[in-house]
């Protein structure tokens, strides 16, 4: 399916079966960024964190979603 249910068990798995899917979390507040990791993981998907947008476009690739800051320190989301 297009999108990932986190009510199934299985939905944090890549369907190409490498593992985990990946989201990319750009949010330069970094308790704010913590605790939306902390919910990715506990829903069973690796994370990756970016504080800029600059680095976030540098891991953008690594990810299979994002969920980014729209207003950060060097451009908008």
């Amino acid at each position: 399916p297009a999108s990932a249910d986190a009510s199934r068990p299985d939905a944090a798995k890549d369907p190409g079966g490498k593992g985990q899917r990946r989201i990319l979390i750009i949010e330069d507040d970094s308790r704010f960024a913590e605790v939306l990791a902390r919910l990715c993981r506990d829903a069973g998907y690796a994370t990756l964190q970016a504080t800029t947008a600059a680095d976030g476009l540098a891991l953008a690739a690594q990810a299979d979603a994002v969920l980014l800051d729209i207003e950060l320190p060097d451009g908008s989301g």
